[in-house]
C-alpha cells in the first residue's frame, strides 16, 4: 500500500540516518513521555525535519504523524545508543582502553 502511493507520487519516501531517528526518538520521549518503537523513530524524525524546515521558510504547516507503537520491546536499541552517547563524551584516552577492556572482555578462552 505504502508502495503503491510512493509510485503514485502520493507521498515521498525518505532515508534518515540510524542516530538522526534515536535523537528525534529520545526528544520525544522526554517531551511527551512515550518510548517510541524504532519504526516510529523514523517517523518522528521526519516530522522534527518538515516542522523545522517550516519555522525556517515561515509557514505555517499541518504535519500528520503516525504513531506505529511503543518501544518498551526494544530497550536494548536504547541502552546501545546510550552507552555509543556515553563513549563520545569521555575523553580519547579513556574511551580507547574502555574500547579495549570490552573486546577483550567478549573474547571466549
Amino acid at each position: 500500500m505504502v508502495s503503491h502511493a510512493v509510485r503514485e507520487g502520493l507521498i515521498e519516501a525518505t532515508a534518515i540516518p540510524q542516530l538522526e531517528c534515536y535523537q528525534a526518538a529520545v526528544l520525544f520521549a522526554q517531551t511527551e513521555g512515550y518510548i517510541p518503537a524504532p519504526e516510529t523513530s523514523h517517523a518522528i524524525a521526519q516530522t522534527i525535519r518538515e516542522a523545522k524546515q517550516a519555522k525556517e521558510e515561515g509557514k505555517e504547516k499541518v504535519i500528520v504523524m503516525n504513531w506505529s507503537g511503543h518501544g518498551l520491546m526494544d530497550l536494548s536499541g536504547y541502552q546501545a545508543y546510550f552507552r555509543r552517547q556515553a563513549l563520545r563524551l569521555q575523553p580519547l584516552g579513556r574511551r580507547a582502553g574502555h574500547v579495549a577492556q570490552e573486546h577483550r572482555g567478549s573474547a571466549k578462552p
